[in-house]
């Protein structure tokens, strides 16, 4: 049977400049840059917390104020409608606390927080989740500033902050595990049970998303996609969601292939602190190789005579089967790239690691790229990266690589091609039903074999760099802010001390140029810095960069970016090879294979009659139309006419003429 792979080796060497179909894949890498906290930008950072104190009476609460500088300040609480509630001033030293008169009359949920910093406004609005008489009652509101990193970029209007852009709300810090809230979600004590029950239903019944109560979930528009968004939040139990939220979990929804909506809940995030990050794009590119047969899926033997019905099933008969047996190599779908970002996250195994790069994509789910895990350039900005950065994109392409074999290899395994016939065929109900052929052995002497061989498609998976972006994160989705490129400096402008930005912008820019391809090559050309004609540009990615990559089958494919690692799987496809051949036994006598052969005398002697018959009558035709009177006369001579006896009185009746005259 191996010349069967050596044929189909053949026939496709035999078609001509033939050019394989490849199908890709994109995907985000995160490298975090090490860059030192005196590099960063510092501003005032305003956090508060909300606690019971069995010292502060019922019905009034005490308000608090204290800093780690000298700067004096003011804090105004008041209602919604800008009523004062407390107010308390600091102008350094212990911190500075006030009692409050009566909360009976506050049932409002919205505190308006006025704070003055040495002259400098800053205003936001605190939500307690509940009437603030009951919120504030027996407990501390304590607000303390200190100098921190900017928690997010000057722009982002997610953050509370001064007019001058100097002084941040950071947000709600936990008085026990000291976690940071930011200003944009709920804080922990104003999520109560009903609170969490009544966005879960809204969102449930009218499609409306409560952002600080559910910050990580993004509602389709389409209204398709919105219905099924909300009849699988109708399979999700109300009490799991309150008691998952209060254990500090987020709940966040997938989509599947076959349009369908899963929800699964999450760790919730923490605050890092400012970080730069190195946001790569991937590209997982599928080469077909060779194709040919592979393993034996049915053999079976027809009786000389024998005659039966053979039915070909494939796994491609139903969506659930095609979903099952998708691969982000061949087949790539909404499942298959699910399932293939969650054996990436398991094999960096690093549950913290995992939950950053999650929050980081949370609200990217518009564009097509998968999440393909956090790594971490070691390296500080006054070392060498080379060795760090080698190391983190080499475990980067191992994952990748690891996790791409598993996800072939459960799409392969899946794929099962069945070959039935009429003997051991039984139908299912409701089954679809698969091709139906009848064949049948004319031999009647040896038996009639066949071998079926499901067919196998040989795929180099190709990763290789496309771009390359750089972001700001603070460990909350609502940080991040993503720039290309070429808008690296405006960045690193608004976020780090003026004296280290020129050190951070060379460690980027080395750590983008250090990217090495399969062979340990680097490319200086990737990443552009001057224009054609010589002047000098802010550095970007060269969109038009290619690489060669030369398939084990000796074809040179060109790709776009830089060329990191490829490797080669076999998958299983829906084809089917058959091939056929008779039994080496002999199934009859020698009385009997004497009549066989009797019998191929005979029609051969047959066949030979009718040969001679046609040449006659061709000769009869030429001199019919030469008019050759003396090979006609021949003709008759030779081929004289058979006589018809008249058998009621034995006349013999002779249709040739006598004397050229035409007998009575």
């Amino acid at each position: 049977m191996g010349t069967m792979a050596e044929l189909f080796a053949g026939l496709l060497e035999g078609v001509s400049e033939a050019v394989a179909e490849s199908t890709s894949l994109q995907g985000n890498h995160l490298l975090e840059l090490a860059v030192p906290d005196d590099a960063w930008r510092q501003v005032l950072c305003v956090t508060y917390r909300l606690e019971r104190r069995a010292d502060v009476p019922a019905n009034s609460f005490r308000l608090s104020a204290q800093a780690s500088t000298p700067l004096p300040f003011l804090v105004q609480v008041m209602t919604e409608d800008q009523q004062l509630i407390n107010q308390v001033d600091f102008n350094g030293g212990p911190p500075a606390a006030a009692i409050s008169g009566s909360l009976t009359s506050y049932n409002g949920q919205i505190l308006h927080i006025r704070m003055s910093l040495d002259g400098n406004p800053l205003v936001f609005h605190l939500d307690l989740g509940q009437p603030a008489s009951a919120a504030l009652s027996g407990r501390l509101l304590a607000f303390t500033l200190a100098s921190r990193p900017l928690p997010a970029t000057p722009e982002n209007e997610q953050w509370p902050r001064s007019v001058t852009r100097q002084a941040f709300v950071l947000g709600y810090e936990d008085p026990v595990t000291g976690q940071i809230t930011p200003p944009c979600r709920t804080m922990p004590p104003a999520l109560s049970s009903s609170r969490v029950r009544q966005a879960f239903l809204d969102l449930t019944n009218l499609g409306i998303r409560s952002p600080k109560v559910f910050p990580l979930l993004s509602v389709p528009t389409d209204g398709a996609a919105a219905q099924a968004f909300r009849d699988a939040l109708g399979n999700v139990d109300t009490d799991a969601v309150v008691a998952e939220m209060h254990q500090g979990r987020q709940l966040t929804a997938t989509r599947t292939g076959s349009g369908a909506y899963t929800f699964r809940f999450v760790p919730d995030a923490r605050y890092t602190g400012p970080r730069l990050l190195l946001v790569e794009t991937y590209q997982l590119t599928s080469v077909p190789l060779s194709y040919g047969p592979g393993r034996v899926i049915k053999t079976f033997t027809l009786l000389p005579g024998e005659r039966t019905t053979m039915r070909v099933s494939s796994y491609r008969r139903s969506s659930q089967s095609i979903q099952s047996t998708s691969s982000v190599l061949d087949s790539t779908s909404d499942e298959s790239e699910r399932e293939f970002e969650q054996a990436v996250t398991a094999e960096q195994g690093n549950s913290a690691e995992s939950s950053k790069s999650f929050e980081y994509n949370a609200q990217a789910s518009a564009s097509a790229k998968g999440s393909w895990g956090w790594g971490s350039a070691s390296a500080s900005v006054s070392g060498g990266i080379s060795g760090s950065n080698s190391s983190a994109r080499q475990e980067f392409a191992k994952n990748l690589t690891s996790a791409v074999g598993k996800n072939a290899a459960r799409a392969s395994a899946r794929r099962e091609v069945t070959v039935d016939t009429s003997m051991d065929m039984k139908l299912e109900e409701g089954e679809e039903s698969a091709v139906e052929r009848t064949i049948e052995n004319i031999n009647t002497s040896r038996t009639l074999n066949f071998l079926f061989r499901q067919m196998n498609q040989e795929y180099a998976a190709v990763l290789h760099l496309v771009d390359v972006r750089v972001a700001f994160f603070s460990g909350h989705s609502e940080s991040r802010e993503e720039v290309p490129l070429a808008e690296l400096d405006s960045l690193l402008d608004r976020v780090l001390n003026v004296p280290r930005t020129a050190e951070v912008r060379r460690q980027i820019l080395d750590l983008v140029g250090a990217t090495r391809d399969l062979t340990g090559n680097t490319h200086p050309g990737f990443v552009r810095t001057q224009a054609p004609d010589g002047t000098e540009l802010a550095p970007a990615v060269d969109p038009t960069y290619t690489s060669d990559y030369t398939t084990p089958d000796g074809r040179t494919i060109t790709l776009p970016g830089i060329v990191t690692a490829a490797e080669r799987h076999v998958m299983r496809t829906d084809g089917v090879t058959v091939d056929a051949f008779l039994g080496e036994g002999q199934g009859l006598d020698a009385y009997s294979t004497g009549l066989q052969e009797q019998a191929l005398r005979a029609q051969a002697a047959d066949n030979l009659l009718k040969e001679r018959e046609a040449d006659r009558l061709q000769i009869a035709l030429e001199i019919a139309r030469d008019g050759d009177q003396k090979r006609a006369e021949a003709f008759r001579t030779l081929f004289m006419p058979t006589q018809i006896v008249n058998q009621i009185d034995h006349a013999a009746v002779n249709t040739a003429p006598v004397n050229g005259k035409p007998s009575s």
